[in-house]
């Protein structure tokens, strides 16, 4: 199984910050599954406490490693568009 074993005092600050004080729920979520790992929880304990598959864990994971804290954010462009434009 896999994990994320080194965090600085920086990022671990980072992550506790971004859970403890963002208003996007997944995004709380993201930066506290990447602490639980860190703690020593494993990847299916982590995907039971979020109901999410095992493979969304990875996700994150990778997103972590790859592009640290902007990695657990949604993406530009993703959800449901507006179906009609604002009037002037």
């Amino acid at each position: 199984m896999r994990r994320i074993l080194n965090l600085t005092g920086s990022e671990k600050a980072t992550l506790e910050s971004g859970y403890k004080n963002s208003k996007k729920r997944h995004f709380r979520n993201r930066c506290h599954s990447i602490l639980l790992s860190w703690e020593g929880y494993s990847v299916s304990e982590i995907a039971k406490l979020y109901k999410v598959r095992i493979r969304t864990i990875y996700t994150w994971f990778n997103r972590w490693e790859e592009h640290g804290i902007t990695g657990l954010m949604i993406l530009k462009g993703r959800g449901v568009k507006a179906k009609l434009d604002e009037l002037i």
